[in-house]
């Protein structure tokens, strides 16, 4: 599976943030790890949400410290090129909480 996680900063990210985590738990799984930018991602002419992503790279990463070497090294830069497209007609969005839910009693 794909997964492409959406964060502010990709070269502010560290080990102890919970997209580190979840992302090196599925590259470990087998899965094709991607990050986003918010910045990155625009609407195109054919209607689809479109983000330029970077990879980190071809591993193998043996902790998440070499995981996100990886994506903030050079090997990251390498894969970053206009080819490289996370592409969706829809997005899930997370939902905000009902308002009952954050009323404390």
């Amino acid at each position: 599976m794909k997964l492409c996680f959406v964060v502010r900063n990709i070269h502010s990210q560290i080990i102890t943030y919970t997209t580190t985590h979840l992302a090196y738990e599925a590259y470990l799984k087998g899965h094709e790890v991607v990050y986003a930018t918010v910045n990155s991602f625009s609407y195109s002419d054919d209607q689809r949400v479109r983000a330029t992503v970077i990879s980190p790279g071809d591993g193998p990463f043996n902790s998440r410290t070499q995981f996100l070497d990886g994506l903030k090294g050079e090997q990251a830069a390498a894969s970053q090129r206009p080819q490289a497209r996370c592409t969706s007609r829809r997005f899930l969005k997370r939902s905000a909480p009902r308002r009952s839910s954050l009323e404390v009693p």
